[in-house]
């Protein structure tokens, strides 16, 4: 009877620490939500599907249709955004991107802070290479964004898609030097 109860026990244990690290995006959408001067927004996964299977069909340039099969891989989308300070403060945001750090469960792609301004960009990776969540994160002198994608994105597409824009910028790397003869 004790092994039951302590197996029982266990198992409510181990599946409420797993729910709440999987839901902490979910919660921290869900909380401030409703404040005053936020907007917000969720797209199911299914329009998502269903509205790039429908205009990939119609569009004949191929760039669009590389970003519509991107896109084809996105879950549901939620958006959260603010520009009062008081809605959602920089250091609500900062606490949320630490827990999931701490968890374990996010790592981060692109860090970037100013002295105003902190982008984070972190992702949770799932099975296969396969990346279950995009979750982009930033604050900008009082404004504050929150953009959550589950997504079925592999960190080839991600590469792809950087590749893209690093080549309409011109990037390149730097020739190496040629061996000149000393003076």
């Amino acid at each position: 009877m004790r092994i039951t109860i302590f197996t029982s026990a266990l198992f409510l244990l181990c599946l409420s620490t797993t729910m709440v690290a999987q839901t902490s995006v979910a919660e921290f959408y869900h909380k401030f939500k409703k404040q005053e001067e936020v907007q917000n927004f969720k797209i199911p996964g299914w329009l998502i599907w269903i509205g790039t299977g429908l205009v990939y069909n119609s569009i004949r340039d191929e760039e669009t249709r590389t970003w519509l099969r991107l896109a084809r891989k996105m879950g549901k989308i939620r958006l959260l955004q603010s520009e009062n300070t008081q809605s959602i403060t920089r250091e609500d945001l900062s606490g949320f991107v630490n827990s999931l750090r701490a968890n374990k469960d996010y790592s981060d792609i692109i860090y970037v802070r100013d002295k105003d301004s902190d982008l984070n960009v972190l992702v949770r990776e799932g099975t296969q290479g396969r990346l279950k969540e995009l979750l982009i994160v930033g604050s900008d002198d009082g404004e504050t964004t929150l953009f959550s994608a589950k997504t079925r994105l592999r960190m080839k597409d991600i590469n792809e898609v950087l590749d893209h824009y690093l080549k309409e910028l011109h990037w390149k790397e730097k020739a190496k030097a040629k061996n000149l003869p000393r003076a």
